[in-house]
């Protein structure tokens, strides 16, 4: 298995160095090359979650993003 990295290439971090873009946080935008698949898995998992969460802030007025 060759687990795909969800990098859109538009990378803008947050304050939380997280991407707003992907999700991804800056550990697992450093380490991806080095992580196994399963790693890779949870790190999209965790992506997923943080822009769905950060996405509901934005709706409600919550959250800034870094420019």
């Amino acid at each position: 298995m060759n687990t795909q990295s969800p990098c859109k290439k538009q990378c803008k971090l947050n304050e939380n160095r997280e991407c707003v873009s992907c999700g991804r946080d800056i550990d697992s935008i450093a380490n991806w090359s080095r992580m196994s698949d399963e790693e890779k898995d949870r790190a999209n998992t965790a992506a997923s979650v943080r822009l769905a969460t950060n996405q509901t802030a934005r709706n409600e007025g919550h959250c800034h993003e870094t420019r």
